[in-house]
């Protein structure tokens, strides 16, 4: 089994191997990612990523910017929701395209 880890104020997603609590892998994105979320079926996972303006955003002051974004005008530009393979970890296709400031994706099953 994996964790997925988002890197709020890094780019990327950290993949961990729960059995023995080690770093795997990591899914590169262009932006600052801020949530993950996989279909019911488990065959994708849609990463939100603040689009390449917020890469470059990794300290503390830079964060407060980057949570900004996410409650306020956006000014860092357009995000992007990037869809992953978790069988494979591999991306999918091209990055959808998002307004400023992609928040935490949630999947809702149908009811």
């Amino acid at each position: 089994m994996k964790l997925y880890v988002t890197l709020f104020g890094e780019t990327g997603v950290l993949i961990v191997d729960v059995a023995t609590d080690k770093i795997i892998g990591k899914i590169k994105t262009a932006g600052s990612t801020t949530g993950i979320t996989f279909s019911a079926d488990g065959t994708r996972g849609y990463i939100s990523d603040m689009g390449p303006s917020s890469a470059f955003m990794k300290t503390p002051l830079g964060e407060a910017v980057l949570f900004g974004n996410l409650i306020g005008p956006g000014l860092l530009g357009p995000g992007q929701i990037i869809v992953i393979d978790p069988a494979t970890d591999a991306i999918v296709g091209e990055p959808i395209p998002t307004g400023p400031g992609p928040g935490i994706s949630v999947w809702v099953p149908a009811l």
